[in-house]
């Protein structure tokens, strides 16, 4: 008898989400000499995706963050519970930080979305 494949966790989805930026980062790399307008306006949408995504990703993390935990212990002997804090604080940071790239990556889109190719 065999057993279906569980769905991956979230945190194994966000690695394999990583990997294939990544790699779609580097094939960039290789392409941007020709690339289009058109393929222009569809990577700028999708970078105001990957901020949307990020900005919440990094808002669960920070709530998930702040929850009271029992065993906790500090390689460095500090107090956990502060360390915890500040791993808050600073994915709290960070989604201030990937408010205002999707600021930007919205307003990329927005411009190149003006722009045309070829013949009017």
């Amino acid at each position: 008898m065999t057993t279906a494949n569980p769905e991956p966790s979230a945190i194994e989805q966000l690695a394999h989400a990583t990997e294939l930026l990544r790699t779609a980062g580097g094939r960039l790399l290789w392409a941007k000499h020709d690339l289009d307008v058109d393929d222009l306006y569809r990577a700028a949408g999708s970078l105001v995706q990957v901020t949307i995504a990020l900005q919440e990703i990094s808002g669960h993390l920070e709530a998930a963050t702040i929850q009271p935990r029992d065993g906790l212990r500090d390689d460095g002997g500090h107090d956990p519970t502060r360390r915890m804090t500040a791993a808050a604080d600073s994915l709290a940071e960070l989604t201030t930080y990937l408010a205002r790239a999707y600021e930007a990556a919205q307003d990329n889109h927005n411009a190149i979305g003006h722009i045309g190719q070829g013949r009017s």
